[in-house]
């Protein structure tokens, strides 16, 4: 049997204050089965944002997401968009760079060994003498790459997380 729990990202109530606000506690775990393809009933962590205060609040947090794990229950957004939203909140979430890391280090090593062989000649001694210069240039550009995927994704999240705040404030309580 796997378990969720639904985690409060911004209220610190006791059970207590719960009941006298009339509202329900928001972490609390529900059971469910197993899925076939997984061969373990391990824990995960399910968070439903049901305020702006709860996308702010998720802003602001380093947390690795797994997919699925972020349900949108915000008024007047469908459920259709709400799903989509919280896709694209996981997946930004969880950008390393590796992608872009990746094409750029290509791109480094390739412009690199262009540039050795038009100005030391193809093959030539002095070419591959300098030849590790590439593997420099190859690793320089993995690093720029990480590091600009890295700040375009949570560019990327602060923005979308900022439209659903803006979406939020524009409807009526």
């Amino acid at each position: 049997m796997q378990h969720s729990i639904l985690l409060d990202l911004g209220h610190s109530m006791d059970s207590a204050d719960y009941s006298s606000s009339g509202r329900q506690p928001v972490a609390r775990i529900r059971g469910g089965p197993t899925p076939a393809f997984c061969p373990t009933a391990e824990v995960y962590p399910l968070l439903i944002i049901r305020e702006s205060a709860h996308l702010r609040a998720l802003l602001s947090t380093r947390a690795i997401l797994s997919p699925g794990s972020v349900v949108l229950e915000l008024p007047g957004l469908s459920a259709e968009a709400a799903r989509a939203a919280a896709e694209r909140i996981v997946g930004y979430s969880n950008e390393c760079g590796c992608s872009l890391s990746a094409k750029c280090m290509v791109a480094g090593f390739a412009l690199a060994v262009a540039w050795l062989a038009l100005r030391y000649g193809a093959l030539t001694t002095n070419f591959l003498w300098r030849l590790p210069l590439g593997l420099l240039c190859a690793f320089a550009g993995a690093g720029i790459g990480k590091s600009i995927g890295v700040v375009r994704a949570r560019a990327r999240l602060k923005s979308e997380i900022a439209k659903l705040i803006a979406d939020q404030t524009k409807r009526p309580t």
